[in-house]
């Protein structure tokens, strides 16, 4: 290609170089642009061309999308029942209509950019042509005809005969529902057996009992009560600054007197009065017998009350029962707090009974650590008491706020078969929480994982250690949480085709869901909710349900009798005794074995399997 200069007039005519103002490409540089137009150009005469044809095949794509609408219409007409499908079609045209937009969009900044380029491509063509090499997503082409060669191919692929079935896609079929409430029954499950964290199968379940699901060593700020996940304790509150009162309801040891005292300093109080349990002193010194509240009976209250309410997360008691010889021992206690709306007694531990009067409980150093968990401040305190020996003592008691760091709760890893592709995530919480899941054992994270709700987890890095994290709100309580997952095998799929039946795809498996200490009556049922997954034609598996009848009272039936002399004839089984009658064994003998341990001392163990005993009441060396 060659570019020709010319001009009107009858002066000289001067060469290119010789232009004053020339401009700064070569003809080489200029016919390399100009050669990408054409290429770009293609066998249209313009660039022009090029673009209205593809605005043509935009606008035919328009029409067939318009005419897949009227068919999905007549199909929505005539199935009213089918609603998840139609939903899934509409959703599936707004999507095409988007994309439709967007390659409209495309197109229209295209021709501007042509246009611009066309306008002044021998002032400034280099950076013309190479922006106009970049899509929105930030692809580099490596010229403008293969640009526009995939923007015709994205949009023939959008297109198609309407009668042709239109796009088809697998899609997941789960009820959520139906997974919310297999969790939640497998907290109940947990609790009302008191197990800690539970594995089963694709099922993971932890509604707190205990802290053997939690990685402490990962988790912040954090403690576990009652079967709640809530923020850890902070400081002590100070009982001078909080201007704490005292008093008994039977007085001290050497003064009867009931009435509330001021707060005093340590060591300013009489031997044995009530007020040395507030005089801060944080733990109790061994031997130091005079140093605490001693009162004599059988029962006895302690009452504590300050002016300002303030919010509390744990109470901590201590007693020194050390100083045995004059029966200054642990006793039993039970804590109250006065909830100030109703002022009412409300009991925040239940009675603790020591198990004898030397019991030290189980931090080993006569104190007693209480998590508390209240939705409103408290400014009144009762510590109540019941005597195991001579007298009843306290040494101190503590009231700690909360943490200054909001919690966090990190899983152990649960291991998996293979790498998901799916999750199902449930929590029972109040408050507010941020879910992350992890399938790596918790070195990366996905987060701000919604709940109730399928999730697609194949996006994460493959693994198999699942690990749950929640980060919680200040005031947040996490009673449990739990998560149902799937791989490629296991999720229940159907195909979605537009125009036509959905069709089966991975077939749910039958479920047998185990009921555990269920009582029920006919006055009194016991629902069960049996979920049906979503199908076209119902071609579902019958529904069998196993009752049972009321039948007679104080009746036995013989079905088989059993004679000692027949015992030769069975096989042995450890569990089973026939001793005239066929029985299963309530008592088992297991060989002990000795090992020495590098003290010289004898250790003597056994093994035995606890999943062969419904429950073990006790244990005799003989």
């Amino acid at each position: 290609m060659a570019v020709r200069i010319t001009r009107t007039g009858t002066g000289v005519v001067q060469d290119h170089n010789d232009l004053a103002n020339k401009g700064t490409r070569t003809h080489a540089e200029i016919d390399s642009y100009l050669q990408e137009l054409d290429d770009a150009r293609g066998n249209k005469p313009s660039l022009k061309d090029t673009l209205d044809g593809l605005q043509a095949k935009d606008d035919d794509q328009t029409q067939q999308l318009d005419t897949l609408k009227n068919s999905v219409s007549a199909v929505q007409d005539s199935v009213n029942t089918v609603m998840a499908r139609t939903s899934t079609l509409e959703n599936k045209n707004q999507t095409q209509d988007i994309r439709l937009a967007q390659i409209e969009q495309k197109n229209a900044q295209q021709d501007q950019a042509i246009l611009k380029l066309q306008s002044d491509v021998s002032s400034n063509p280099n950076a013309e042509v190479v922006a106009a090499r970049i899509d929105r997503n930030g692809k580099i082409f490596p010229n403008l005809k293969s640009r526009l060669d995939e923007m015709q191919a994205k949009i023939g692929s959008g297109g198609g005969n309407p009668g042709n079935g239109g796009e088809t896609s697998r899609q997941p079929l789960v009820d959520a529902v139906a997974i919310t409430n297999i969790l939640r029954n497998a907290y109940r499950t947990l609790e009302n057996g008191t197990q800690g964290a539970s594995v089963r199968h694709h099922l993971y379940a932890d509604a707190f009992v205990d802290g053997s699901g939690i990685d402490v060593a990962k988790s912040l700020s954090f403690q576990v009560t009652n079967g709640k996940f809530t923020k850890a304790a902070g400081e002590a509150y100070n009982w001078g600054t909080l201007g704490v009162e005292t008093a008994s309801s039977v007085g001290d040891y050497s003064n009867g007197s009931t009435a509330y005292r001021p707060y005093k300093a340590h060591g300013t109080t009489p031997i044995y009065s009530v007020e040395k349990i507030a005089d801060d002193r944080a733990t109790a010194i061994p031997g130091d017998y005079k140093d605490y509240w001693l009162q004599g009976g059988e029962t006895a209250d302690l009452f504590m009350k300050w002016e300002t309410p303030v919010y509390i997360s744990k109470i901590i008691l201590w007693m020194n029962g050390t100083h045995s010889g004059n029966g200054h021992h642990y006793c039993d206690h039970q804590i109250f707090v006065k909830e100030p709306s109703s002022g009412q007694w409300v009991a925040v531990t239940p009675r603790i009974n020591l198990a004898t009067p030397t019991d030290k409980g189980i931090n080993g150093d006569g104190s007693w650590h209480y998590p508390v968990h209240l939705e409103y401040p408290i400014n009144e305190l009762k510590v109540t008491v019941w005597n195991k020996s001579n007298y009843m003592t306290l040494t101190e008691v503590q009231i700690l706020r909360a943490s200054d760091e909001d919690p966090v709760m990190v899983s152990k890893p649960i291991p998996l078969e293979k790498s998901p592709t799916h999750l199902f995530l449930d929590a029972e919480y109040e408050g507010s929480i941020s879910l992350d899941l992890s399938l790596d054992g918790g070195i990366t994270f996905k987060t701000g994982i919604p709940l109730n709700q399928l999730i697609d987890v194949s996006s994460l890095s493959e693994g198999t250690s699942l690990v749950l994290r929640a980060r919680l709100g200040e005031k947040t309580v996490l009673d449990s949480i739990g998560c149902i997952w799937y791989d490629e095998d296991t999720l229940p799929t159907y195909t979605d085709k537009r125009g036509e039946e959905h069709e089966p795809g991975n077939t749910p498996s039958l479920m047998q869901v185990e009921k555990f200490g269920v009582k029920a009556s006919p006055a009194s049922p016991a629902p069960v909710n049996i979920t049906i997954p979503y199908t076209s034609d119902y071609k579902l598996p019958p529904i069998e349900v196993l009752k049972f009848n009321p039948g007679q009272k104080n009746y036995t039936e013989i079905l088989a009798s059993f004679d000692s002399d027949e015992a030769a004839n069975l096989d042995r089984d450890d569990y089973v005794a026939t001793d005239g009658n066929l029985h299963l064994k309530t008592s088992f003998t297991f060989e002990l074995t000795e090992d020495t341990l590098p003290s010289g001392d004898n250790v003597y163990s056994f093994t035995i399997d606890a999943t062969q005993f419904a429950n073990i009441e006790k244990i005799e060396v003989t």
